[in-house]
Order: C-alpha cells, then structure tokens, then sequence
C-alpha cells in the first residue's frame, strides 16, 4: 500500500513538472523578467496636426489684442519678425527648441509679445510651433485667441487630459495649450513630474520644432522659476517707462540662475514703425 502511495506521488510529480500550465520557480521568474524588459506600447505620434480641433478666431479682436505678426496687415510686425529670425539663429547654432518668455513684473504685455512671436514663427514654411500658457496664476492666451470658452491646464499637466484632446490649432503649424482656470498653487504643479511627462509627451507625439512656454512674471512669485528649469532658453520682457532698471537687474539674475537669458525685448516703445519699402 505504501509502496503504491509513494508511486502515484513521484507519478504526480512528475507529470506537474512537465505539464506546460504549471511552469517551474526559475522558468516563472525568467518570464517576468521579460516581461518587465519589454518595452511599454507608447502613443503614436500626431503627426496630422488635423487630428486637433482648429481655432475660429476673431480677427478683429486679435486687433484689438495687438496680435499683428499672423495678418501682417500692421507695419509693427516686421518687429516681431525681426525678434524671430534672431531668436532662432541663436536657438538653431545651440540645438535649442524650447523657449520661455517672463516679465519682471506684470502689465508690460508679455503675453502679447508671445502670441506675436509663436504667429510670426508658425509663418515660416516648415516650421512647426506650439505655445503653452504656463501662466498659471494669471493665464490670459485664451482670453485673447477663444473668449468665452474654457480650458484646463492644470488637468492637462495632470495627465488626464490627452494632447489630442486638449491642444488646439491655430492654423496648419500653431498649436496652442490654453488655460482660462487660474490657479494658486503653479509653483506645485509645474515642480510635479506629472507636469513635466505631460509636456514631454506632447511633445514627443506632436514633434513642434520650437516651443514657446509664456511663463508667469520673473519677480512676482516662484512659478516661473519652475517653468525657466524646462526651457532651454528665455526672452524677459520689459515696459518702456514701466519697468525700473533695478527690476532689470534682478529679473536677469534670477533667469541666469535657471536657463540662458537669450535677451530683452522693450514693448510699449512710442518710437514709429517705418512703411514697407520696396524697388
């Protein structure tokens, strides 16, 4: 009896060893180490800017708004034309792409200043742009290219929101990331690698060749010290008889501390925009 007992164990066994659903300790171990080295299925890239829902925007408020590098029909945008060409030298000579812009204080039309130059870029043939509102205090893009509809930054930089759900178009080479919830709490937000996987993954699927990050004033809290930590570059905008030379000094400081201050742009200048020319 016993004899038998033992003969139907080994039988047992052996045959739960060889069965092909009941795998040995060392073949379950290899299969999730295989399992954890192959590579995770990713998104596909957006390389159809028309998968993303086109802006209708209003051209006499972008008038009013003093957003004059897309119509071209102001002589002030040659200005802005001007800033772009040699914003992207700079950028192409150091393999450059993304771009911060800040203010040392606000009301001195950065925003502004950044609509015109992601317009004035999106112009150019084969150029590619996306802007992103990271003003998260004070957001105003939305205000000035879809009045009246909403828009949640904070939920895109969560990860909640997909790129191709929450980016618009503006055109065939602008994309623009708007936000019309303000919040308290930026600094949090942007420092979250949440935040930073978001942003580096529309990138990664919507393949811009320049970014442009309008960023919250340099001297009013720590939100665009975060932001400036993401960028490659920055352009800090002043108000002409507005901004103090002290506030200056000290914006200029604190961009150096983070990324590479590409330059300073006056707005409100009074001096006159010359006509076109021609031969």
């Amino acid at each position: 009896m016993v004899e038998r007992l033992k003969s139907a164990i080994e039988k047992a066994r052996a045959q739960r060893v060889g069965s092909p659903t009941a795998p040995t300790r060392a073949t379950a171990g290899a299969a999730a180490a295989r399992a954890a080295e192959a590579p995770a299925e990713r998104p596909s890239a957006l390389d159809d800017w028309a998968v993303f829902e086109e802006l209708a925007l209003d051209e006499r408020r972008l008038e009013r708004e003093r957003i004059v590098a897309r119509a071209k029909d102001d002589p002030s945008h040659r200005a802005f034309d001007m800033l772009r060409t040699r914003t992207l030298r700079v950028c192409e000579e150091r393999g450059w792409s993304k771009i911060g812009i800040t203010s040392p204080t606000k009301g001195v039309g950065k925003t502004v200043v950044s609509v015109n130059l992601a317009f004035s870029m999106a112009r150019q043939a084969g150029r590619r742009v996306l802007l992103l509102d990271l003003d998260l205090a004070a957001p105003r893009i939305a205000s000035i290219l879809a009045p009246g509809q909403t828009f949640g930054m904070r939920e895109f930089l969560a990860g909640r929101t997909p790129p191709e759900s929450f980016l618009r178009r503006c055109g065939d080479n602008l994309l623009v990331g708007l936000n019309s919830k303000p919040t308290h709490d930026g600094a949090e937000i942007l420092q979250s690698e949440n935040a930073k996987q978001a942003i580096a993954d529309a990138i990664e699927r919507a393949r811009p060749t320049v970014i442009i990050c309008d960023l919250s004033p340099a001297l009013v809290s720590d939100d665009a010290l975060n932001a400036l930590a993401g960028v490659e570059c920055a352009l800090m905008v002043v108000g002409a008889g507005e901004t103090t030379a002290k506030e200056v000094r000290e914006s200029e400081k604190l961009v150096n501390e983070w990324t590479e201050l590409l330059g300073v742009v006056l707005n409100k200048s009074k001096e006159s925009v010359r006509e076109y020319y021609g031969y």
